[in-house]
């Protein structure tokens, strides 16, 4: 995980580097392999929102529960999610997520 997209891209174009090492045929053509490497962006969440949040997955978590992530873009990988977090994140959804006007949310899961 990391916090700058300089650095996400930077991590992804090493992991590509060391496959090329690896194996030299990765470069050929048909071959789509990406790395998995997640930038974490800043997270803040109204009152108002936290309210649909909890009724839309079925859950009661505090503002602060939700907002865990509003100072990823400074602490990033340190941050350790509460464990409600977590086992959310890792639920399938089936409902979609909540639509953010300011981010322009495309339906992903606010933790994936």
């Amino acid at each position: 995980m990391e916090i700058d997209e300089r650095a996400a891209n930077l991590a992804a174009f090493a992991l590509t580097m060391k496959a090329r090492g690896k194996y030299r045929r990765f470069f050929r053509k048909g071959r789509q392999v990406q790395p998995n490497i997640q930038r974490i962006t800043p997270e803040r969440f109204t009152d108002d929102e936290v309210t649909e949040l909890n009724d839309l997955y079925h859950v009661t978590f505090d503002t602060d529960t939700w907002n865990t992530y509003q100072n990823a873009d400074t602490y990033g990988s340190l941050i350790q999610p509460p464990t409600e977090l977590a086992a959310l994140a890792s639920a399938p959804s089936d409902e979609g997520a909540v639509e953010r006007s300011e981010t322009g949310g495309g339906g992903e899961h606010p933790f994936r």
